[in-house]
């Protein structure tokens, strides 16, 4: 099995954190965003990702790249936010979870 990269959309929530921090240990890339960050709140959460090796970018849809082979995020999200209304068609979505980009 191969390393994928991933992109964790509301990092800091009590679901996406741990799936996250899995994702890297399993040698994985990851990468996430989360709203709480970018107001300069969860700085502890913030740190344990970093020190996991996790990268952590705005959430305003600008990393979602075409290099992202993974998008995670939760129903508990609104689905209308800019990091899932900026990655276009390339991913599905639906009431959440691990959805791979089209044609992977």
């Amino acid at each position: 099995m191969g390393t994928a990269r991933y992109h964790f959309s509301g990092i800091a929530g009590a679901g996406m954190n741990p799936l996250a921090l899995v994702t890297r240990s399993r040698g994985h890339d990851v990468q996430g965003s989360d709203r709480s960050f970018d107001r300069g709140e969860n700085a502890d959460v913030l740190r344990s990702l970093r020190r996991a090796g996790v990268v952590i970018r705005p959430q305003d849809g600008t990393a979602v790249t075409p290099d992202i082979d993974r998008f995670v995020f939760s129903a508990a999200g609104s689905p209308g936010g800019s990091t899932s209304r900026n990655s276009g068609n390339r991913f599905h979505f639906g009431t959440g979870g691990v959805w791979p980009s089209q044609g992977a």
